[in-house]
């Protein structure tokens, strides 16, 4: 039975109830109301996408109403009880092509809904048919860390039970940034409440506190308001190179060049290889001969006998893979550059995703994330999650962008944008044998716009991993100290400087110019030095 069936009689199952519980935790849902009223005005049409039995949108009071679920049951209650509205049983991911009105909405509501989907961005772009240029799309959902708490309601029958599947982590951040991909404008985020429902009068009182400048990131439910985008116009034609570092991955090399779609006006798949042993560029060579219709190319990373060849099979080369990425990157014809990982654990399917919004001019540097749609069994080890989202949080304020996988291997930007960080790599160094952080760094240096976007995350089918926790963790723990030294510390150390600075001799300046280079690295010496040592004496006990 697929999720969606499973999803389908879960609902069914609790149709009978639901009246219930909505009435019972209204508090809840009269948030919801409240944020979709100022758009309400007589002769309003409003859709509501996982309408449940129907309450909601019978307490929005619109002149037309339609509501859209998966379950059945539901829907049938819904046609009982408010048979003044419409009422549609489906998929809202495959939305019917004509609804009931068959004419474009004022208000669309989405509540409690985006966990469930398994495209939030592709759900998005399909009802943009629904929309004018003024409709107001509303989505609401609860915060993850409320769960405890809602499981334990669950438990004492406060709430509707929730189906026992994976859903997607979405924050406020995560739903804007979709809806900007999807062709949607962000307007307003509002806070949610902390009492769902009243207890002796006090839940008015105890949710003012809701506005809060911290309080408002605990609320339970938080509400994103937006409407659709004026249409660009038409971008200018663009080649892309799809790079694809390998090692060891000879099992993958036929579903890359089968699943990776063409994109723009011309598509490069660049296979850049660590001295794979397992066949992996017979492979490679043996496909380009295969398919003459595609402009595939293969280059070496090093030379088959280089010292820095000498690396046992299961690991990357000494290099690094971010070696890899910048020689391929700087043999591109392509004017997009996009990093594909060869375990193929991300799908090539979603690449145009990336192509679109750097097109569309929606972002300079678009970084996949796999922390928002649930991730496959085996997929990613929990040590590796937990990892991704310490240092997520911890570059995130270290780059003062929100960063939600600093780790996930495909990237795009446009070769011009590349060049320029690769102009300016001095500033940081040659320092990371990932490339991620490299790319990123210099992205948020030169103040590009840079986008998560959410991508799904398989298990491998074929190889292992390159990356060990034991050896290439302390490097992120070096990486860290590097851009707090560089985008926190220095920066506030020539802020002090130049507010005391006197004119000085030319020769006075160079001197003081070297004197600032040694001062940095006396600095990310101490650091790294200081990581070091502590993460040693971790690993001891």
């Amino acid at each position: 039975m697929t999720d969606k069936q499973l999803l389908a009689r879960h609902f069914d199952d609790v149709a009978p109830l639901r009246s219930r519980w909505f009435w019972r935790n209204y508090t809840y849902h009269a948030q919801i109301i409240r944020a979709c009223h100022p758009f309400l005005n007589p002769g309003s049409r409003v859709l509501e996408l996982g309408c449940s039995t129907g309450e909601l949108l019978h307490e929005l009071r619109p002149s037309q109403g339609v509501g859209v679920d998966i379950s059945p049951v539901s829907i049938e209650y819904a046609r009982r009880q408010y048979p003044n509205l419409h009422w549609v049983c489906a998929d809202v991911e495959n939305l019917p092509d004509t609804l009931p009105l068959d004419q474009p909405f004022d208000v669309i509501v989405m509540a409690d809904l985006v966990g469930y989907l398994d495209d939030i961005q592709l759900t998005l772009e399909h009802i943009r048919r629904l929309t004018h240029p003024n409709t107001r799309i509303i989505i609401a959902t609860w915060n993850w860390i409320w769960q405890p708490a809602l499981r334990l309601g669950e438990l004492l029958r406060l709430k509707t039970p929730d189906l026992e599947i994976r859903q997607n982590w979405v924050s406020p951040t995560v739903i804007r940034t979709i809806l900007m991909l999807a062709g949607y404008t962000p307007l307003q985020t509002l806070p949610g409440v902390l009492l769902p429902f009243d207890i002796a009068g006090l839940s008015p009182l105890i949710n003012t506190f809701s506005h809060a400048p911290i309080v408002e990131r605990c609320t339970l439910l938080r509400t994103v308001i937006a409407r659709p985008t004026e249409p660009n116009p038409e971008p200018e034609p663009t080649s892309v190179t799809v790079v694809i570092p390998t090692r060891n991955e000879v099992g993958n090399i036929e579903s890359i060049i089968a699943r990776t779609p063409d994109m723009g006006t011309h598509t490069e798949l660049l296979f850049i290889d660590g001295n794979s042993t397992d066949g992996t560029v017979e492979k490679i060579r043996e496909q380009i001969q295969a398919h003459p219709e595609r402009d595939i190319k293969f280059m070496p990373q090093v030379p088959p006998q280089s010292p820095d060849a000498d690396t046992p099979p299961n690991l990357m080369l000494k290099l690094g893979k971010g070696d890899a990425v910048r020689k391929a990157f700087a043999a591109a014809s392509g004017d997009i550059l996009m990093i594909l990982d060869s375990d193929i654990t991300v799908p090539p399917e979603e690449l145009p995703k990336f192509y679109d919004a750097l097109v569309a001019n929606k972002a300079d540097f678009v970084n996949g994330t796999r922390l928002v749609y649930p991730q496959e069994t085996g997929a990613m080890r929990p040590i590796n999650k937990l990892g991704n989202v310490v240092f997520s949080l911890l570059f995130s304020w270290l780059l003062s962008q929100p960063i939600t996988d600093t780790l996930c291997g495909t990237k795009a930007l446009r070769k011009r944008d590349y060049d320029a960080i690769a102009a300016n790599r001095s500033y940081f160094g040659d320092f990371d044998p990932f490339g991620d952080f490299d790319l990123l760094f210099g992205a948020a240096w030169l103040g590009y716009r840079i986008i998560d976007l959410p991508v799904h995350y398989r298990a491998r089918t074929y190889g292992d991993s390159k990356v060990r926790v034991d050896l290439h963790g302390p490097l992120l723990g070096r990486m860290s100290a590097i851009a707090f030294w560089q985008f926190k510390v220095r920066p506030w150390l020539i802020g002090r400087r130049q507010a005391y600075r006197k004119p000085q001799h030319p020769t006075a300046a160079r001197e003081t110019s070297e004197r600032s280079k040694l001062v940095v690295r006396a600095g990310v010496l101490l650091g790294v030095v200081w990581i070091v040592v502590h993460v040693v004496r971790w690993l001891r006990h």
